[in-house]
């Protein structure tokens, strides 16, 4: 198991939550934080394996523009994070 890190700049939003494999592509079951005008963060702890994963910033779907494209899930473009 490690901890891993999940992060978005996105200094206008208001809530930005986590959609993955690894909780049911349900945002609402996971939120960042930031601290003052830092990136939205959070971490996850994991075991190895491949994950697709895509932000919801005040409900708008994004797929973490820094990380690699993962393809689709539900028809909307989702990221990828191995974990080894």
């Amino acid at each position: 198991m490690r901890f891993v890190e999940f992060a978005l700049e996105a200094p206008d939003a208001k809530s930005v939550r986590l959609a993955a494999s690894f909780n049911g592509f349900d945002p609402a079951s996971l939120s960042l934080t930031r601290e003052g005008k830092g990136p939205w963060q959070t971490l996850v702890p994991l075991p190895p394996g491949r994950y697709e994963y895509a932000f919801e910033v005040d409900g708008r779907w994004l797929p973490d523009p820094d990380g690699p494209a993962g393809g689709r899930r539900a028809g909307k473009p989702v990221s990828v994070k191995v974990v080894r």
